[in-house]
């Protein structure tokens, strides 16, 4: 259903600047690993991805994620984090569908995706934005997957269509399972001890990655801990801040005795922050490869002093596979177009030279005619001469004219394929959940993307296009 067309590494994309020292000097970033398929990283047997549980299957690049962790392991098995107590409602409840941007109302402020319900009003709207009655028909068969929570919703249609076989699911603080919830209550207790000390290797990690590059990917604000504590039964998330010596939770004071019992006796309530989730994710389930987003890349970079006084070992990062595939309406755009950053240009000077040449053969063949011919004939010849040059200028004037429909219809296409790609913008595998590639390609396009990316030798963007 689709055809490779062009691969290109990480380093030719754009890329928080850390990251790309990292994946070309690998000095003091040894681990990043940007073509890490087969090439350049063994294949391990511990790996681990993760993402909050997007709308809708979550997009693309989410499912890029998980194969690219199962295509590295010896055996296909890759543990996938869901990160469950996140309350970015504007992020999670905002999609696109066909380049539109849909967002729908947060009621529930500060309420973590584990306990938030999938709104009724969603598979409405989306109806009403689908013109084809065959991509409604396909949304109204999978709307009974979408019938539970937020995360309940995404594990279901990702199990649906069939790609999630070799797929850990672990869900994140407040859900964490056995033993995974045990294990984070004694890692915590452990960390408790001395937290002050691995809130300040965070800062130190920061400042270091601030003055070798002039800006960082995730900050810690002053009198922040990067914790987070699910108060009121556990509905709403509300930062863990410390003025060096206390801890406060909705200015609440506690001395670190304090923080010991609420940890012991409410493990499940405490969120980490996304510069102490690696951290989690390390001690818990020692990957050997941790397959992450370029952004998600630069947070790492910042970490090596709070690996350090974690006492963990630093794993290998693979930046994940991702992808853009062409619909069959650009199949008319060059592949030159294409990569253009500019609105293509018809040559057509070219096209009416040779025109004007088929037009000079014809007339010379006149120039032939012996001169002593009667007057009525040479008259004659004039004539048709005149009418050959007129047909010559109508026919240049309808070719302009057609070249500059081309174009025209050309450009159009090409800014049509700029926003559906987002090549100037947002791109695909940001913009398109898994639902709509499902609702464009069924079951069998998606496994078509998942047999291609699976026989690449290389890590990078991949651009495909539909046959």
């Amino acid at each position: 259903m689709f055809e490779l067309l062009e691969r290109k590494s990480w380093l030719e994309n754009k890329l928080p600047e850390v990251v790309r020292y990292g994946l070309e000097r690998k000095k003091g970033y040894e681990s990043f690993y940007p073509n890490g398929i087969t090439e350049e990283i063994e294949q391990e047997q511990h790996i681990i991805t993760g993402q909050q549980p997007g709308f809708l299957g979550g997009p693309l690049y989410t499912t890029y994620k998980r194969w690219t962790a199962e295509f590295l392991s010896k055996t296909n098995q890759h543990f996938f984090w869901i990160e469950s107590g996140d309350t970015d409602w504007n992020e999670i409840a905002t999609v696109y569908w066909k380049t539109k941007e849909i967002q729908w109302t947060d009621t529930q402020p500060n309420v973590p995706t584990t306990y938030r319900y999938f709104p009724d009003e969603v598979f409405q709207d989306l109806i009403q934005l689908e013109s084809s009655p065959f991509h409604q028909q396909r949304l109204e068969t999978t709307k009974d997957a979408f019938n539970g929570t937020v995360v309940q919703s995404f594990l279901e249609f990702q199990k649906r269509l069939g790609i999630a076989q070799y797929t850990e699911w672990v869900e994140g603080p407040p859900r964490l399972p056995q033993p995974y919830s045990e294990q984070y209550q004694r890692l915590l207790l452990e960390w408790m001890k001395d937290l002050r000390y691995g809130i300040l290797a965070i800062r130190k990690g920061i400042q270091r990655v601030y003055d070798k590059f002039g800006n960082v990917q995730a900050e810690l604000l002053k009198h922040r801990t990067g914790w987070f504590y699910l108060q009121d039964h556990g509905s709403q998330r509300v930062p863990i801040e410390w003025d060096e010596n206390d801890f406060y939770i909705n200015h609440k004071r506690l001395n670190s005795r304090d923080m010991y019992d609420l940890v012991k006796h409410n493990i499940g309530f405490f969120i980490p922050g996304v510069l102490w989730r690696p951290m989690v994710q390390q001690a818990l389930f020692s990957p050997q490869v941790v397959v992450l987003g370029t952004s998600e890349a630069a947070y790492w970079a910042e970490l090596n002093d709070l690996m350090l006084w974690a006492q963990l070992k630093y794993p290998k990062i693979v930046i994940r596979l991702g992808a853009t595939i062409l619909t069959k309406k650009y199949q008319s755009l060059t592949w030159k177009e294409i990569l253009s950053n500019t609105p293509p240009i018809l040559e057509k000077s070219k096209h009416i030279e040779e025109v004007e040449k088929l037009f000079q053969q014809l007339i010379q063949q006149f120039d032939h005619i012996e001169e002593n011919l009667p007057i009525h004939i040479q008259h004659a010849i004039q004539k048709s001469k005149e009418k050959i040059h007129y047909q010559f200028k109508k026919t240049i004037d309808i070719l302009e004219r057609y070249f500059d429909e081309i174009q025209g219809s050309k450009r159009k296409l090409w800014n049509q394929f700029q926003s559906e790609i987002g090549k100037n913008s947002i791109p695909q595998e940001r913009k398109m959940t898994l639902l709509e590639a499902y609702v464009w390609w069924g079951k069998e396009g998606i496994q078509s993307i998942y047999e291609l990316l699976k026989n690449t030798k290389q890590g990078g963007h991949y651009l495909f296009r539909e046959l």
